[in-house]
Order: structure tokens, then sequence, then C-alpha cells
């Protein structure tokens, strides 16, 4: 996810189809006047400006990129702005819109809504790829983020800031099936009439869930400060969630829902009335493994500082570190983690990351039938663990070397796509493929080296193309193994 998804979109239409860049303003004077004109699978790239408008994207496929999309210059999203100058969201999807279609790289600021959505809206089943966005500055008495309604937009590597809102903040789902939400930074976003849920996110009614390696902080709502799921499923894992504030619920609640909660972690929010960490609600079910919660504070008035469950609802909880209470089941701790530098924001665990002579007692303390996924490379240790906390379980937000073999343009896995993206590297277009150093002083472009020689160039894109025609499987850099 860390790559541009778009991008391999863009390559894969230009290799194989007829499709459009349209040049804005060369081509067309504003951003809607390009979407107008363009068709399924056409790119409308535009240079850097402002532009004060509120586009509306009605059943066409098509990316929507600042020169980012091309460069992957993070410059470019600070300086290509569309301005909603508070009349209206500033950009809606509508109608029989796939994740095919894309908006990346843009300032999206200042839009307006007296009911719904302010920054980017998808209704009526739009759900395109919506990345590497700075979302600002918007406000609505719902959602002034990112709103979607009965749609599945992939929200990913944006920044979500500043916004005002009363549902879901900074992200808003409801009836979504499948929704993916990863690598998001959603931070100081504020309840505006004193009345919402959900500072950060909020989903409702949601059918599989995946909400990863986010970093949520600083949000501010009336009730559940960071995250707020209600009658929904799915996985919550890799999370930092910290400094958020509620008056009920101050990091995280689930409502009726069922759910998979592992490797995040849980530090210095505050609820007024209720716990300060995770409240779990009504007829909810949880299996909770590999977190840390410390630090949370509630005025509470049964004390419950980090986690509280109430009768209709069950907890699994194992391999936690939970501060206060040593909870029943296997694995779990109630002892200070040892984070890096949590005044200045720093959740690692301390581990030669931050100080030399003390381990934190989270360090390889996790859930050990999860710890074969883990390969702690990054500082030439080797051997398998598994930790607790966000910076575990080989998510994103890990310092952990992980990788799938040939996948070089990070989709997660080895296709066709690769051998694309390894071929515009070369020619001088694409940044390198996912890199590690697995010693100290040694760096390899791993997931590009498909044939064991510690080195990307011209013979593995010949040994991919062998192997998609019945070849040899693809072998790792023997010095840094991959995660699969």
């Amino acid at each position: 996810m860390k790559k541009i998804i778009c991008l391999i979109m863009i390559l894969w239409m230009a290799a194989f189809s007829s499709a459009t860049i349209i040049h804005i303003p060369a081509d067309y004077p504003t951003i809607q006047q390009g979407i107008n004109a363009s068709a399924d699978g056409d790119t409308v790239l535009v240079q850097p400006g402002t532009y004060v408008e509120n586009l509306v994207l009605d059943s066409v496929n098509v990316t929507l990129g600042s020169l980012f999309l091309i460069t992957e210059d993070t410059s470019y999203i600070t300086t290509t702005i569309i301005d909603g100058d508070s009349s209206d969201a500033v950009v809606t999807f509508l109608h029989n819109i796939d994740s095919t279609a894309c908006i990346t790289g843009f300032t999206i600021q200042n839009g307006f809504s007296n009911s719904t959505g302010a920054g980017i809206v998808c209704r009526y089943g739009a759900s395109p790829t919506i990345s590497s966005n700075l979302i600002k500055d918007n406000i609505s008495s719902g959602c002034s983020g990112v709103l979607s309604l009965q749609s599945n937009p992939v929200i990913a590597n944006n920044t979500i800031i500043n916004n005002r809102g009363d549902e879901g903040i900074g992200i808003c789902s409801i009836n979504p099936d499948g929704q993916i939400i990863v690598n998001n930074i959603i931070s100081n976003n504020e309840d505006w009439n004193q009345g919402g849920h959900g500072g950060g996110i909020y989903v409702y009614s949601g059918v599989n869930l995946t909400l990863s390696n986010n970093i949520i902080s600083q949000n501010e709502i009336y009730e559940c400060g960071a995250i707020y799921i209600q009658s929904s499923d799915g996985i919550i894992n890799n999370n930092l969630v910290t400094y958020n504030i509620s008056s009920i619920g101050g990091a995280i609640a689930v409502q009726s829902s069922m759910l998979e909660i592992y490797n995040n972690t849980f530090s210095n929010n505050y609820s007024e009335y209720e716990v300060g960490g995770f409240a779990v609600r009504e007829t909810s079910s949880v299996v909770f493994y590999n977190n840390i919660c410390w630090g949370d504070s509630s005025l509470f008035p049964y004390g419950a500082k980090e986690i509280w469950v109430d009768d209709l609802s069950y907890i699994q909880s194992s391999y936690n570190n939970i501060q206060d209470t040593l909870w029943p089941g296997v694995g779990n701790l109630s002892v200070d983690p040892l984070f890096c530098d949590p005044g200045n924001g720093d959740f690692h665990l301390m581990f030669m990351l931050c100080d030399d002579t003390l381990d934190s007692p989270c360090i390889d303390a996790g859930d050990p039938d999860i710890a074969d996924s883990l390969l702690d490379c990054s500082w030439g240790l080797g051997g398998w663990r598994s930790d607790m906390g966000a910076y575990g379980g080989g998510g994103d937000l890990s310092d952990l070397c992980q990788y799938v073999v040939g996948d070089a343009n990070n989709s997660g896995e080895f296709n066709g796509l690769d051998v694309i993206y390894g071929v515009a590297y070369f020619k001088g277009g694409l940044p390198p493929p996912y890199e590690c150093e697995c010693t100290p002083g040694n760096v390899w472009y791993v997931a590009g080296d498909v044939n064991a020689s510690c080195n990307y160039n011209g013979l593995d894109i010949t040994y991919a193309v062998a192997y998609f025609k019945g070849g040899s499987h693809p072998e790792p850099c023997a010095d840094c193994p991959p995660a699969n």
C-alpha cells in the first residue's frame, strides 16, 4: 500500500488500452471540464495551483491526480489544491464507480455541508480509491473528512486533519461491505455541535471491515475520541491510537459488533464519563490479542481506565499488556511497556531503537502462534519474534522487513503488473521496488529480486517473465528472507 496504487493502474491501461491523459489546465481550464470530457480508463492530470471547484464524478472510472501521481514528489500534494469555497462537498463520487477510479495527490479543503459529507463523498455504490491526499479544514454536521454511504472506497495513505463535524469526523462509513481503511493519519479533528460519535473513524453496519496501520491521534468529540464501531464485523490491527479526548469513551468503543482486534497501541486517551481506553458494549464479541493499553484515563465512577466490558458482551483476551489489571487469559501482562518517548509521540518499544540498555517487556511477548510471520532484520538481529502493540505483528507501522518476493509495485502479490512496473523502473520512470536493510550498511531491493542474486537488474525481469511462462519459482535474496 505504500506505493501508489493509481500509478500501477495507469501503466496497465497505457499498455493494454487507448486511455487518454487529459491535462489541466492545458486541455481544459477547470478540473470539472476535464472530468466531463473523460471516459473510463482516462487520466485527468492536474498541474499545481488552487482550483475553486465542487467536483462531481458520476459513473466514470478515471484517475484524477496531481503531478504526485507520476513523480511521487509529495510537495505536489500541498501545492495542488481543490477548494470547496465553503459552498458544498469538495469532491463527490456517484454511481457505478469502482476501485479503478482514483483520486490522489491533492489537498482537499474548505468543503461544507449542513447534512452529510464535506470533503470527499461517495454515494450510491461509488467505491473509488482515495489515496495520498491531504484532507483538511472541511466542516459538516455529519462527516467532514471522507464519507461513504453504501459504498466501499479504498481509503489509504491520506492525512485527514483539522476537520469539524458530528459523526466520524475523519472517516464515516455507513453500510460498507469489505471496507479497507489503511495507512492514514487522522488527527486534530473536532466535534462541531458537541454531540457526535467517532472523532477519527465511525463505521455503522459494516461487513468485513479492515482497519489497519492508521495513526489516530488528538481527535476530540462527544462520544469515543478515536474509533466508534457499531453493528459491524471485521479486523482492527496495527493502529496507533493516542491522545484522543471525549466525554464518553476515550479511544475505541464497539457496540453490537464482532471483531478481531490485535497489535494496536491505545495510550494517553481520555474520557470524562466512561472508560478511557476500550469499551465493549451491547452484545459485542471481541477477540483481543497482542495489544497495549497503557496510560489512558477516565473519571468513570467504576474506575475502568483501560477496558470495560458490559454484562451482555464478551472479550477473549490473550497476550495483551493492560495497565492496572491483569486480565484473565494466556500471556496477559500488566507492566510498564517502556515506550521510547510517548510525551513526544514516539510509542516504539525500547529495544535498541531508542535505548540499548532497556528492553520493553512487550518485546517478543506476543502470541507465539503468529511469530513465524515476523522477521526482525532491520537491526541485523535475525530470528523470529512476536511483539505487542502497533509496531509488532508485521503491520506497515512496524520496523520489520516484510515483502512478497517479486512484488515490485508493493500490491501484496506477484503478478504481471510487477513486470510492467520493473520495465518502467529501468526506463527511469518509477521508484525502485521495496528495499530493506537486513544487516547494517547493506541495502537490497529485495521485492524485485526474484533470482536470488541480492541485486535488482534486467535479469530479474527475464526471470519473472520465464516464471509466468512456466519456469522456476522466484527465489529471494538469501541474506534477507521475505515474509512469505
